[in-house]
């Protein structure tokens, strides 16, 4: 039901009630779908002003937050579960360390991914999901789930990522961003509900369609509690929403001078002929190390030959240096292979 995202004003089931949600037109004429979060005219990117005295700083701290999670401030107004507010105050007590660090690394991540999201018509909060998949690191490695976003084999190849000997697109950000845009997009189509969808990317559809066949019309609160989703999932969402309410404004939330690391920048070009990462590093003037760590997907660290060529990054305001020298490159190795071989006496 693409069509829904032509609308201009939507409400969303979320959370413990219907929350009403902004829309916003974003890029490609998608709407932008947030949680309220975001103040009309904010950025996509811009965080939310969360009033002082909502903070967990000072005396009170903690019934301030309780209000604050329970929906007194408008800029959350369906956070009022119990276990969102439970989550919250235990990845503030047990998770302090590795919420910190995931927020960190977000940093890098965090303009790729709100960009594909907005396309998509994804709530850009959703983004700090990967906080609770991998801790933002595409290096993350599951029960046969691999990169930022966790994806299996299968459904990496079903929104079009490589997955082979030699490459595996569910480390490369940007496509596995933009292939998970596609799929929470698809799961909230489906379901017409972000908190079951947000279930379903953790559990998968079948067994949200059981629990709605067996309850009709029920939200995602009323299939937990009454025990009709995995244990994991009944877990997972709360924890979701919680993790995106923190990472959103940590400082307000006991997180203070979190250090966001900079944004991805790069070049990207199209190589056709096979080439390893060393190569690469040496014709756009950088490091292996570098280069290498701008495509995690290749997992081998050389260029497959590929019909349509492959694309690669490059360390940002290199690519003009690499086409030259790789153009020179390929016409040395055509010249070496058009040279016969001596024949072994």
């Amino acid at each position: 039901m693409r069509v829904q995202r032509a609308v201009a004003a939507v409400l969303l089931s979320l959370g413990a009630g219907c929350g009403q949600a902004a829309v916003q037109r974003g890029v490609m004429g998608n709407p932008q779908v947030v949680w309220g979060l975001h103040q009309p005219g904010d950025s996509p990117l811009s965080s939310p002003a969360v009033p002082p005295e909502l903070s967990f700083d000072g005396e009170g701290h903690q019934d301030r937050a309780e209000a604050f999670l329970a929906g007194s401030a408008s800029l959350w107004p369906n956070a009022d579960h119990p276990k969102v507010v439970s989550h919250a105050s235990r990845l503030r007590q047990e998770m302090h360390g590795s919420l910190r660090a995931g927020i960190e690394r977000s940093g890098r991540y965090m303009e790729i991914i709100e960009r594909e999201f907005v396309r998509e018509g994804v709530p850009v909060e959703l983004a700090y999901l990967p906080i609770v998949e991998s801790s933002f690191s595409h290096e993350a490695v599951g029960r046969g789930a691999v990169g930022l976003w966790q994806f299996t084999a299968g459904t990496a190849k079903r929104y079009g990522l490589i997955v082979n000997r030699e490459i595996d697109e569910r480390r490369d950000p940007e496509k596995a961003s933009r292939a998970a845009a596609r799929l929470l997009r698809d799961l909230y189509d489906r379901f017409e509900s972000w908190d079951l969808a947000i279930a379903a990317y953790n559990a998968g559809p079948a067994p949200i369609e059981r629990a709605l066949a067996r309850n009709p019309g029920a939200d995602f609160w009323k299939l937990a509690d009454r025990g009709l989703l995995p244990g994991t999932t009944r877990q997972y969402v709360p924890k979701v929403l919680a993790t995106a309410l923190i990472a959103s404004r940590p400082e307000r939330f006991g997180l203070s001078d979190v250090g966001r690391s900079e944004p991805l920048r790069y070049d990207t070009v199209v190589v056709s002929q096979r080439v390893d990462v060393a190569t690469i590093a040496t014709l756009c003037g950088s490091s292996k190390t570098t280069v290498a760590d701008l495509n995690p997907s290749l997992k081998a660290g050389v260029v497959p030959s590929m019909p349509s060529g492959y694309q690669v990054r490059l360390p940002e305001g290199t690519r003009e240096r690499f086409q030259v020298q790789y153009a020179e490159w390929r016409s040395g190795q055509g010249a070496r292979e058009s040279v016969p071989q001596r024949s072994s006496i």
